[in-house]
């Protein structure tokens, strides 16, 4: 079980979250690929935003047999399901996301609309991420691109003004 392969899944599943991959239902259902569990998609989640450079880092063996995989970010800030911008309480120049990836063969699948979860046993064992986040991550020009399909697709004129302040903010310098 070569430990970079752990890397490699993350760096893919970063690929997809960075460009909003699991911003709408048919994109989180797709990312389940990269866990053992996964949970339902949640609506109006809320979506960090980082800087558009992000580092993965080689994995850390642990003694449990699993594996440390850390990605190094930038902070920009977060965006909350009324699509309004905040920035980080603090200024942060870097900081770090860590993934628990776990050389498997079994996963669970999610079942649809309440049902229960069933444990799946795959053909042969791989590296997934052990549990996601709750929450969206994503660069500054995916945010952008996210906030203006929702401030276009919405007829509530509060979230369409938050929508225009979030967008200055992201589009500003900083």
């Amino acid at each position: 079980m070569p430990q970079k392969a752990s890397k490699e899944v993350v760096e893919q599943f970063c690929n997809v979250e960075m460009q909003g991959g699991r911003l709408n239902p048919a994109g989180w259902q797709e990312a389940r690929r990269f866990f053992v569990r996964s949970g339902d998609f949640v609506p109006k989640a809320t979506v960090f935003v980082i800087e558009e450079s992000y580092t993965v880092w080689d994995p850390m063996a642990l003694p449990d047999g699993t594996t440390d995989v850390t990605v190094e970010i930038r902070p920009v800030g977060k965006i909350d399901s009324n699509l309004r911008f905040t920035p980080p309480a603090h200024s942060y120049h870097k900081t770090a996301c860590h993934f628990k990836m776990v050389f498997t063969d079994k996963r669970w699948e999610v079942g649809r609309q309440g049902a229960e979860s069933k444990e799946v046993t795959e053909s042969s064992p791989r590296w997934l991420i052990d549990e996601p986040t709750d929450f969206s991550m994503v660069t500054v020009s995916t945010a952008i691109r996210y906030v203006s399909q929702q401030r276009d697709a919405t007829r509530d004129l509060v979230i369409k003004k938050n929508a225009e302040e979030t967008l200055a903010k992201l589009k500003g310098p900083r």
